[in-house]
C-alpha cells in the first residue's frame, strides 16, 4: 500500500534550473526522493558535462539541445519547478543603457533589480524551463509545475505556464506525496496571472 507503481508515473522529465548552489540544492533534494520512490525520470543537471553546465560550442550547444529534446519526447510527465531561486541577497541585473558597450557587443551599463525598485518580490521562472514545459505540452506531455511559494493565492504565474500544467506542487511535502500517489495530491494553481 502507498507505494505507486513506477508506470503510473512513468518516466519523469525534471525541468529547473542548476545555476547557483540553491537550484542545485533543491534538485539534489528532488532527485534523492525519486531514487528513493525507484522513479524513473531524466534531470539534465546529471546529465550533461559532469554538472559543469557551461557549453562551450555551438556543437556543444546543439548536442545538449536534441539530448533534452529527446528525453522530453521520452517522458511520461514532467516536473516543472518554475522558482528561480537565487542566492540570500543577490539580485537580478537589468541592462539600463548601452552608451559602452564592449568588443563583445556585452552592455556595461546595468543596475540591480530588487523588491525595493519594483515593489514586489521577483519570482521569474527560467526561460529553459519555460521552453522545456511549452516543448512538453505541444507534445502533449502532462506538466506539472513545483514551487516553493505558499498556497495562498497572493502569487502570480505567467498565464502560458499556469494553463499548460496539469496542477501545481506546493513544496517539498507535495512533491513527496505526488511520488507516491500521482496528480491527485496536486493543487490547482490559486495565484493571479500576469
Amino acid at each position: 500500500m502507498g507505494k505507486i507503481e513506477k508506470n503510473e508515473l512513468g518516466r519523469v522529465y525534471l525541468a529547473a534550473p542548476f545555476f547557483n548552489a540553491e537550484q542545485i540544492a533543491l534538485l539534489e533534494q528532488m532527485e534523492q526522493l525519486m531514487d528513493l520512490r525507484e522513479v524513473d525520470y531524466y534531470s539534465p543537471r546529471k546529465q550533461h558535462f559532469n554538472q559543469d553546465v557551461t557549453v562551450r560550442t555551438p556543437a556543444e550547444a546543439l548536442e545538449v539541445f536534441e539530448h533534452n529534446y529527446k528525453a522530453i519526447n521520452g517522458c511520461n510527465t514532467m516536473m516543472a519547478v518554475i522558482d528561480w531561486l537565487l542566492p540570500e541577497r543577490q539580485a537580478l541585473r537589468l541592462v539600463t543603457e548601452y552608451p559602452n558597450e564592449t568588443e563583445d557587443g556585452e552592455p556595461v551599463a546595468v543596475q540591480g533589480i530588487d523588491a525595493a525598485i519594483i515593489g514586489k518580490p521577483i519570482l521569474l521562472p527560467d526561460s529553459g524551463t519555460v521552453w522545456e514545459m511549452g516543448a512538453a505540452y505541444a507534445l502533449c506531455k502532462p506538466v506539472v509545475m513545483y514551487t516553493n511559494r505558499l498556497y495562498k493565492g497572493k502569487h502570480s504565474a505567467n498565464l502560458m505556464l499556469s494553463q499548460c500544467a496539469e496542477g501545481v506542487c506546493y513544496g517539498i511535502d507535495m512533491f513527496r506525496a505526488w511520488l507516491r500517489h500521482g496528480n491527485r495530491v496536486l493543487k490547482a494553481w490559486k495565484g493571479g496571472y500576469v
